[in-house]
Formats: C-alpha cells, structure tokens, sequence
C-alpha cells in the first residue's frame, strides 16, 4: 500500500469518533439561584422560558443571545412551563399551591388560575384535541388534570400517586404516567380517563416514547438505569446504566437519539436503532445538579440547565445535535 495512503488510513482509524452533541455557548441566569425545573421555547420570537423553584419566578430569555426579557414573580415553586403559539398563551404550574396560572405571553398579565389540588407539576400539550393536561396532587388525591386552551378543567384522569413525568400516544388513544411513589408505570386511555394497565417499574422519573408508540423509556433515578419497555406486552426489554439522579429524558425524531440529563453532572446518549435496540454512547460532562433539559427539534439543539454554584451563576448550556451517520 503507497505510504501516503496507509498514513491517512491509520490516522482515520486513530481519530476519536464524532460526539453526538458539540456545546456552542452558555447562557448565564444572573440572580436566579437555586434548582431551575423545566422549559419551554417560543421558536417565532426567539424566547425560551424557565422555571425557577428557589426564586419563585419564570425568566424569560432571549435564546439567541441569551438577554433577559421579562421575569414572571409571586409565584409558589413553579415546575412546568407550556408556551402555546397560536394563542401566545403560557401556562406555569405551581408545586407550591397547585395552581395552574394562565398568562398572555405578549403582555405576561394573568389571565386566569386554575386551582388544583397541590404540587401541580409536569404539564403537555394534546396535538390531537388541543387540549393541555397537567399533572398534579398527592397520594390519592393525585391526578392529570385536562384542561381546554382557556384554562377550564374538562377532566381528570384519577391516580393513587403523584404523577411524574408522563407521555402521550393520540395515535393510540393512550397516555403513559410515571408514578415513582408506587413503583409503576400505569397506562390511560385518553378519551374515556379510565386506567387501563400498570406495568413494575422503580425510582421512574422521566419518560420518552418512541414516534411510533411501540418503544417506551424511563430513567431510574438511583442506582441510574434506562429501562425500554415494549408498549404491546408492558415487558421490560432493556436495562442499561446511566448517570444518577435523572430527571429529563428526550428522545429526538431525526437521529433516534435518546438524552438523558442528570444531577449528578452528565448527559446519558444511547441511539435507538431501526430493531428497537440501543446503543450507549459515552457520558458528556456538564455539572453537578444540571438535572433539567429542553430538546428542541427544529433547531437540533439540547438546552441543559446548569444551577448556580458558588460564585459561578446559574448557565444554560446549548449544544448542537450533530447529525446521525
């Protein structure tokens, strides 16, 4: 073989394999300290929204250069965010008081609260009815809340526990909900509310669901695991590890790659291929107790918030999803 060539292929072989995701900068939060909860982004007006637990507020960035536009305070530990564009409305739920606040997202006056009973918490939006479903409560006053884009409670999915996350499949009528405090997974239907199935689970805190509703995935929290399960049986199929203390989990529809962010300082990156298996990638660092993440597609990018930690303020770090091969 010609020298020049076995020198190019030896240093292809030698070259470490591309990362799924490349950082591109950090946003700083200035004064606002504590666990930042979840997000959500307005992708026509460059704004991406967090909820700040410790700081009782919502600050609203711009996400291009990260300036600070507005801060939503009096709030009681606000958990979820939901930006809806075709009314710029913005719903927050409140762990605190259980409320649900309405709020016009071009003025930020409240429009209306929707009272619920205690730590209203993860919060989706229904493609299929428009409808926004909101979980929330304690032991068996516990439920998902269905709400119309005006606020009103239109129906209750009953629980026995807290809900953590939960995922919808409108393709299939069904609706997936973590329930940690009792150790399982229970699957709904959503037009008639009414529980259907439960599967075993443990310390399960963030789910994902694969587009075609056959794959289910939930992050473990402590030792950290990803658990898939398969949708048409409810059999745990997979179990492989991940960092602790998980608290989000996407799964992004152009590269099949699943993100998991965890407290314990790292993103977790497994690729689901074309016969439901997975393939773990290595850890990329981020920072102790950067527990919270927002995926967004459109602009194949991963948001991972960072909170303050001594004299370092609280950062979102933005990366880049690179493109699968």
């Amino acid at each position: 073989m010609n020298r020049l060539l076995l020198t190019l292929l030896l240093a292809t072989l030698a070259a470490p394999a591309q990362q799924p995701l490349t950082q591109l900068r950090e946003l700083p939060l200035i004064n606002f300290d504590g666990r930042i909860d979840h997000m959500a982004v307005d992708l026509t007006q460059h704004r991406l929204f967090l909820t700040g637990i410790r700081t009782n507020q919502v600050l609203v960035l711009d996400l291009a250069t990260g300036k600070e536009l507005h801060r939503i305070s009096g709030l009681s530990e606000p958990q979820g965010v939901l930006f809806l564009p075709a009314s710029n409305h913005l719903f927050v739920t409140n762990g605190g008081t259980g409320n649900v606040n309405l709020y016009d997202a071009g003025t930020f006056a409240l429009l209306q609260t929707i009272s619920l009973k205690g730590d209203a918490d993860n919060i989706r939006l229904d493609p299929a009815t428009g409808n926004v479903l909101v979980g929330y409560g304690e032991g068996d006053h516990s439920g998902i809340a269905i709400l119309n884009q005006t606020g009103a409670v239109t129906g209750i999915i009953p629980l026995i526990n807290h809900p953590e996350s939960f995922q919808l499949d409108p393709a299939h009528d069904r609706i997936y909900i973590n329930l940690p405090g009792s150790d399982k997974i229970v699957l709904a239907q959503l037009s008639s509310h009414q529980l259907l199935a439960d599967y075993p689970a443990h310390g399960n805190f963030p789910m994902a669901l694969s587009p075609d509703g056959r794959a289910l995935f939930t992050g473990e929290r402590h030792p950290g695991h990803l658990a898939q399960y398969n949708t048409e049986t409810g059999k745990l199929t997979v179990s492989l590890p991940l960092a602790d203390d998980c608290d989000d989990l996407f799964l992004d529809p152009a590269t099949h790659r699943l993100f998991a962010t965890s407290g314990s300082g790292a993103i977790s990156l497994f690729t689901l291929d074309s016969h439901d298996h997975l393939t773990p990638a290595n850890p990329i660092p981020t920072a102790p107790g950067a527990r919270t993440s927002l995926l967004i597609p459109d602009l194949h990018q991963f948001l991972v918030a960072a909170p303050a930690a001594g004299s370092r303020p609280a950062r979102i770090l933005v990366f880049q999803i690179e493109p699968a091969h």
